[in-house]
């Protein structure tokens, strides 16, 4: 069971989109200004197995071509206190999926209080 701390992070950046730029923005990624942010999917499903839960999603929706409005990025976001090994090999998973499911380009970014996570992420 996620900790009430993990939790926080998380619904700070998902039910808040424009966290998730401000957070992104410390780090140097600008998020275009036209871009709308809305919680995107959280399960991520990959042919007949288990799902894989995200911690939360949030798909930026734009004008594309000739003024059509869909998905040009999506963010997963996951909030990490502590090393995890099987990290590895779920988060390309989660950005595989999301970025075939939405057929946009995908940022996995990851949400810690500790510079050695930060480090190991």
């Amino acid at each position: 069971m996620p900790s009430a701390k993990h939790q926080s992070l998380v619904r700070l950046v998902t039910e808040g989109p424009g966290v998730l730029s401000a957070v992104l923005a410390l780090v140097g990624i600008d998020v275009p200004d036209d871009l709308e942010l809305q919680p995107g999917p959280d399960a991520v499903r990959y042919r007949g197995t288990n799902d894989y839960v995200a911690d939360g999603t949030i798909v930026g929706h734009g004008v594309v071509g000739r003024g059509a409005r869909k998905a040009r990025e999506a963010f997963i976001v996951e909030a990490q206190l502590n090393p995890h090994a099987s990290k590895s090999f779920t988060w390309p998973l989660y950005v595989v999926v999301v970025r075939h499911r939405l057929r946009c380009r995908t940022t996995l970014v990851v949400l810690t209080d500790s510079d050695s996570v930060a480090r190991w992420a």
